[in-house]
Order: structure tokens, then sequence, then C-alpha cells
């Protein structure tokens, strides 16, 4: 049974491999070295993935993602990854609701 809304339920699950801890830049790091699983996808193919990775690289490219592999050097420090660290300014397109409400 799963506990996901009912939209998406039909969907593909990639359950992120286990995760490399990478040393972290401070002695006390904000955050688990499974921030390392937190990519960005920036269209349904192409997503900006922690280089140090190459695991969960290996697992997108498998099911037909482009990997742009890309360094965060201090996202432990900060508490985030690709995804947490970044905001659209300008975004094309309308707004579009994956569960259509």
């Amino acid at each position: 049974m799963t506990r996901s809304p009912a939209c998406f339920r039909g969907w593909e699950i990639l359950w992120s491999p286990p995760i490399r801890d990478i040393p972290s830049a401070v002695k006390h790091p904000l955050s688990a070295p499974w921030l390392g699983m937190n990519l960005l996808m920036v269209s349904p193919e192409v997503a900006i993935v922690d280089a140090d990775q190459p695991e969960l690289i290996a697992a997108l490219e498998k099911r037909h993602i482009t990997v742009l592999p890309h360094k965060l050097r201090h996202s432990r420090v900060l508490g985030g990854g690709f995804h947490c660290v970044t905001l659209d300014i300008v975004r094309d397109g309308g707004l579009e609701s994956y569960c259509g409400y």
C-alpha cells in the first residue's frame, strides 16, 4: 500500500541508491550525507546532480535522464542541495499541476 497522493500512484518510483558520505568543510555540518540525493530537474529529461554521487547518476542515466554532474562544495554546511538552493526567476510556459487541481 502506498501513501502517495492518488495522482502519483501510476508514476515510477526511483529509490535512491546509498549516498556517499563526502567530507564536510566543517566539523559539524547542518545536514546528513543523504543531502547528496537532492537534485534539480531542469526539464523532464535533464537533472543537475551532485558529482560525488556516481551511483545516483548511474540510476538516473539508466532511466534515460541526462545528468549534469556538478559540485556544490558547501551543501552540507549550508544545509541545502541543488533543489534547495535554487529559485526560478523566470519560467517559460504556464502554471501546471501534476494532480490536475
